[in-house]
């Protein structure tokens, strides 16, 4: 659904930030800064997994749906 490719597209964009954050981080040598941008954007992928196994889930069930009406 469009809600579903909104949402993945917000997690993707969101780790694209924290990545930079991080290596900015890194930069300055700011190691616990660094630390915690990896911990959400490890957060965030797990979250886009889930949002990406419903999303697959939905589309397969969708398909035995169309199968079973045709």
């Amino acid at each position: 659904s469009a809600i579903l490719r909104l949402r993945l597209q917000t997690f993707a964009e969101q780790i694209k930030h924290l990545s930079f954050l991080q290596q900015e981080a890194m930069d300055t040598r700011d190691y616990q800064g660094a630390r915690e941008y990896t911990e959400m954007a490890e957060t965030c992928r797990l979250q886009r997994k889930k949002l990406e196994q419903t999303r697959d889930a939905l589309s397969i069930s969708g398909q035995r749906r169309a199968e079973v009406i045709y």
